[in-house]
């Protein structure tokens, strides 16, 4: 996909529905539950690009959207997120589960829920993406493993959001960021749960009074 606008000019219309399964492009394997796509065959997303696109007033950006347990073993393969611009989402900019490599690089965003959202993940690499007044920004979750963060920027982060952080690290999961900015508003920068977290050359701030920049919960 390349050159593509999508701008949704009456989201709400959709509210009933969560953000995370509203994506303007979505991809998801073909089984039962999870795609409207026959033969119902296991077959997953191989190769697939997003570039130079611009998606505005929109529920959720891109990605798939089943994390269950039963959708485990179709893991989608070689996703590239490049060069693109998220502004007004409701839900995430990038929701990317069951991948096995991707690349989330060059993106510009403002205004959402999200982000970036991995579960159950790995061998994934973001770098020198923007992001400005998101709720949580980044998170990676339900047993991702090996993701990188490499020169991304998440400024101005909202202080509505629960939970109260910029960088989420939860359930088994392991994130290596480097050369980071991340300016909050929210109490906190970093909370790592049950996970593996390096962060190196990087730069926290935030504006909330007794504000806290990483907190680590039986994490490495």
């Amino acid at each position: 996909m390349n050159q593509y606008f999508y701008s949704g000019k009456n989201h709400s219309s959709v509210d009933k529905f969560t953000p995370q399964t509203c994506e303007a492009f979505q991809f998801d394997s073909a089984t039962k539950g999870a795609a409207e796509a026959y033969p119902l065959d296991g077959t997953v997303c191989q190769n697939v690009k997003i570039t130079n696109c611009n998606f505005k007033n929109v529920q959720s950006g891109l990605g798939t959207h089943h994390n269950e347990k039963q959708y485990w073993k179709h893991m989608h393969k070689n996703i590239t997120v490049a060069n693109n611009t998220f502004t007004n989402m409701k839900g995430d900019a990038i929701h990317l589960n069951n991948v096995n490599g991707a690349a989330v690089t060059k993106n510009k965003a403002t205004n959402g829920g999200n982000f970036v959202t991995f579960y159950h993940s790995s061998n994934i690499k973001t770098a020198n993406n923007v992001v400005k007044t998101f709720k949580t920004p980044y998170q990676v979750a339900n047993s991702s493993s090996n993701v990188t963060s490499e020169s991304d920027q998440f400024t101005n982060t909202k202080d509505s959001a629960s939970p109260a952080m910029s960088v989420f690290v939860d359930g088994n999961s392991s994130l290596t960021m480097n050369n980071a900015t991340i300016a909050s508003k929210k109490k906190g920068a970093v909370v790592v749960n049950n996970s593996a977290f390096t962060l190196t050359n990087s730069h926290l701030t935030s504006s909330y009074a007794g504000s806290y920049g990483v907190v680590v919960n039986n994490g490495k």
